[in-house]
């Protein structure tokens, strides 16, 4: 058994997501999470939209709308959602943006009522997040609203829901190179695809060979991927756990912070274990394999001041909001 398999098991929420699901879908108030934490979790998507705005991912343009109904999915008071958290969310954008959710997709693309539109990004709607139920808009049908989609007539099947709190975790990862052969004897990679093991024939039925002739006059060949489907290098992969690591660490530290200094109680249970975060985000880009870093001689405390150091280093929001 894996040393680090405790820490893997850790990460898989489905269960316990399926069952807010479910429960949200039940209908009337008692179902739906309390406004009491909204305001905090607004504050993911503020540190969210402004960390693009500075440091764009690639898949930025792909992940239009995947804040929709979160606050209600994501319970932050609860401390086995909050150590995770970076986690899920990264779980969550990553087959947000391969558009892996239809269930999602459908619902955004049939036209949001013009009561849920927002200011901008960094002001979402309380209707849109999910915080309250939209039982007064005149703009849209009583069975389609967040919410209302999980349930009654024309709602979300058990298999739907499944699907949706299966994206909050991730299956087994592949990485697929693309080559461009130079000669018989020569072959210099293109292209590097992280993908789900399962159901990669969709993607390998996308990839097609195209000959091309050089300025000089050789003949080159190629792999090429020309699905409309969003890809991953793996880099982009680390990049977007990277980011949110930091986005909800800063955000949970902030939010707890303040309450201690009123206090009162924090609406973020605990911070994110940014350890275990980045050990198992390095563990979804290897195949399963746990290969070493340079955290792991330090103690707890030392571990997270590490992370957050380096993530300073490579995220350097602050600074650059000073200019």
């Amino acid at each position: 058994m894996c040393e680090y398999s405790d820490i893997i098991k850790s990460f898989d929420k489905s269960d316990i997501i399926y069952e807010r699901l479910a429960d949200w879908g039940k209908g009337g108030k008692t179902s739906w999470i309390s406004p009491l934490h909204s305001s905090a979790f607004v504050a993911l998507y503020r540190g969210f939209y402004q960390h693009q705005k500075h440091f764009p991912l690639e898949c930025y343009e792909q992940l239009a709308g995947w804040e929709c109904g979160l606050y209600q999915v994501l319970d932050i008071s609860r401390e086995d959602i909050c150590k995770v958290l970076p986690i899920l969310l990264t779980a969550y954008s990553f087959h947000y943006a391969r558009q892996c959710i239809p269930f999602i997709r459908r619902f955004l693309a049939q036209g949001i009522p013009n009561s849920w539109k927002s200011i901008g990004p960094l002001s979402p709607n309380s209707y849109y997040i999910g915080e309250y139920p939209d039982n007064d808009s005149q703009d849209i049908a009583m069975d389609t609203g967040i919410g209302k989609l999980l349930s009654g007539i024309g709602g979300a099947s058990k298999k739907e829901l499944k699907n949706y709190a299966a994206a909050f975790c991730f299956e087994r990862l592949q990485t697929v190179f693309l080559t461009m052969p130079f000669s018989d004897t020569r072959v210099s990679v293109t292209s590097e695809y992280i993908i789900p093991v399962k159901g990669s024939s969709t993607f390998f039925r996308n990839v097609h060979k195209r000959k091309w002739i050089t300025d000089s006059g050789k003949k080159i060949k190629e792999d090429v991927y020309t699905g409309e489907r969003f890809e991953f290098h793996p880099d982009e992969l680390l990049e977007l756990g990277l980011s949110w690591m930091h986005v909800v660490y800063m955000t949970a530290k902030e939010n707890i912070q303040s309450a201690a200094s009123r206090q009162q109680k924090a609406d973020f249970a605990c911070e994110p274990d940014l350890y275990a975060c980045y050990r198992y985000l390095w563990y979804v880009l290897n195949s399963e394999n746990f290969p070493k870093t340079k955290y792991d001689h330090l103690n707890a405390s030392e571990r997270d001041f590490a992370i957050m150091r380096d993530l300073d280093k490579m995220f350097p929001i602050k600074k650059k909001l000073r200019r």
